[in-house]
């Protein structure tokens, strides 16, 4: 990968891109019109066979099966909100092999993270000098305060972290590594500072896979290290009181079990999910009829099995679906849905085995997927279609 190419090649479809990447946390409209005009000036001498990728065709499946599957069930005129946004993931790869290097693109994911970053901690910091506390314990105030939620800001740190640590491997700007550090640190510090949760898992996990797989350490240099991320945790936990309350950390295992199961909002949701997916209208193979259904049918039990008036009240006013991106395709495409979303990943972590970050960001996905539905957002949905293709085989000059 040689810098000066790179730095000087780059043509309008990266521009439109990178404005795109920059505007789709903040300004939905102008990041849908961005995304519009990549697509209408990447159609011009596309080969379509070009598109085609091992891993994507079972995304590609999925996606046809779940419109299909509407479509003759008569539910795509309601859900259409729903299936729209699965067009970012089928029309992403057109403009993305008009790209003629990917260096730009995820150095502007980098930067969008760092200004995501400022803008979120200058909101808090306002908040804390009118209300004089810290609103990381109370998520909906905090979701409030925050431009972008909570786990989709953890999710681009992470994203950010392993970009900024591709490009320095990579060696694209050698004059410049001390700022590509500095942004790696300041996403740590983000994602620790404001407690996310998966974040901080998913990280440790991509260490663990780095040190173990890919890093050609001897075994006792190995130990050392998983002991050193124990010692990492441990450090965070004592010294941080937020991230306690987050992890629901109490004196006692029962103490904490107990006020998981209070304050883990997806403990009501995932067992109103469970009772969805064992109505006698529901089909094992190919789910319901619609996202539509399963919404109301969630309220539903919102109503019934909450018996706090307050919870019960906060969940009905957010009807929150699934935050499982598995169940909310098993509800909705049944076991198909799952089987082609879990293919898709399987395949892509093998096709792309010998390259770590790759598989960073393949794994930060699947765990992401989770504990929330991603691809029921906008900025959720362009973010996962952007980024995958980063890693979609483009080889770098």
């Amino acid at each position: 990968m040689q810098f000066n190419s790179a730095f000087y090649r780059v043509n309008y479809i990266e521009y439109l891109l990178m404005f795109l990447i920059l505007t789709m946390p903040f300004f939905y409209g102008i990041a849908n019109v961005l995304f519009v005009l990549l697509v209408v000036f990447s159609l011009k001498k596309t080969s379509f066979t070009r598109l085609v990728n091992p891993s994507f065709i079972v995304l590609f499946l999925l996606v046809l099966y779940l419109l299909t599957k509407a479509t003759l069930t008569n539910q795509i005129i309601e859900d259409y909100k729903q299936y729209s946004l699965f067009f970012y993931i089928l029309l992403t790869p057109i403009f993305f092999k008009k790209l003629d290097s990917l260096i730009w693109v995820k150095t502007t994911v980098v930067f969008t993270n760092v200004l995501l970053i400022l803008i979120n901690v200058f909101l808090i910091i306002q908040f804390y000098l009118e209300c004089r506390y810290l609103p990381f314990n109370d998520v909906w105030v905090l979701n409030k305060v925050l431009v972008v939620e909570r786990p989709y800001l953890g999710l681009m740190s992470v994203i950010s972290i392993l970009l900024s640590l591709d490009l320095l491997k990579a060696k694209c700007f050698p004059k410049y590594n001390f700022i590509l550090l500095f942004t790696t640190l300041l996403s740590l510090f983000f994602i620790v500072f404001i407690s996310i949760r998966i974040s901080l898992l998913i990280l440790i996990i991509l260490a663990i896979v780095y040190v173990f797989g890919y890093s050609g350490l001897t075994k006792t240099l190995k130990v050392g290290f998983f002991l050193g991320v124990l010692c990492f945790i441990v450090s965070v936990f004592y010294l941080n009181d937020n991230l306690r309350n987050r992890f629901f950390i109490d004196q006692s295992l029962e103490q904490s079990i107990n006020k998981f199961k209070d304050s883990e909002p997806r403990v009501i949701i995932w067992s109103c999910a469970y009772q969805l997916s064992q109505g006698v209208e529901f089909s094992k193979l190919f789910g319901t009829s619609s996202y539509k259904k399963n919404k109301e049918e969630m309220v539903d039990c919102y109503t019934t099995t909450i018996k706090d008036s307050f919870k019960r009240n906060a969940f009905l006013e957010r009807k929150y679906n699934t935050h499982n991106q598995y169940l909310d395709f098993y509800l909705v495409g049944g076991i198909v849905a799952v089987l082609l979303v879990a293919g898709f990943f399987v395949w892509a972590i093998y096709l792309n085995k010998n390259n770590y970050f790759a598989i960073g960001i393949f794994i930060t996905f699947f765990i992401m997927f989770m504990v929330e539905n991603v691809l029921h957002r906008q900025f959720g949905t362009m973010l996962f279609s952007i980024i995958i293709n980063l890693y979609n085989g483009k080889e770098e000059d």
